[in-house]
């Protein structure tokens, strides 16, 4: 993943270090936690920013992240329920006071 970090096929060559420690990745000095966990009770939300597992795509399965702690949820995927919101699409209909929205698909904002 350092290398995927490194060389992005999007956006190119990136120019700050990158490297990995225990589970961590370093970039450009800022130290990124990797967890690995299929419960959300078992995460420690009060210290995470981004989590991407793709399982829980509807409003109501994503109510196990709220209620471990998790201040919002965001989806990285389409969803039945949840408030879609698009960069340079419709990121102006964004209130802020959604606690779970989807961002579309990981791709769509690449």
């Amino acid at each position: 993943m350092v290398n995927m970090l490194k060389h992005d096929s999007t956006h190119e060559y990136f120019k700050g270090k990158v490297s990995h420690k225990d589970n961590k990745f370093i970039v450009a000095g800022q130290e990124i936690s990797i967890l690995v966990e299929q419960q959300p009770s078992n995460i420690p939300w009060d210290e995470l920013d981004v989590e991407t597992i793709g399982v829980y795509t509807i409003i109501d399965k994503c109510q196990s992240y709220l209620q471990a702690g998790a201040k919002k949820v965001i989806i990285a995927e389409p969803s039945t329920d949840a408030p879609m919101f698009v960069m340079d699409v419709n990121e102006d209909e964004y209130i802020g006071k959604e606690t779970v929205l989807s961002i579309a698909s990981c791709t769509t904002n690449c």
